[in-house]
């Protein structure tokens, strides 16, 4: 058998208490995550995709 947890624990475990450095952490990835892809990397990586294992 479970055991039930008192009505307080059992709230607390259900909702995660905030954390400001997660937020913070977010906020920023989610800010990087919307910005385009600079050209120059876009360039680098099509090359990069094009060579062949020993080849430069």
């Amino acid at each position: 058998m479970k055991k039930k947890l008192p009505p307080t624990a059992a709230r607390t475990a259900e909702i995660p208490a905030f954390d400001p450095i997660e937020a913070a952490l977010r906020e920023i990835f989610d800010g990087i995550e919307s910005e385009p892809v600079p050209d120059d990397f876009a360039d680098l990586v099509a090359k990069l995709g094009k060579t062949r294992p020993g080849e430069a």
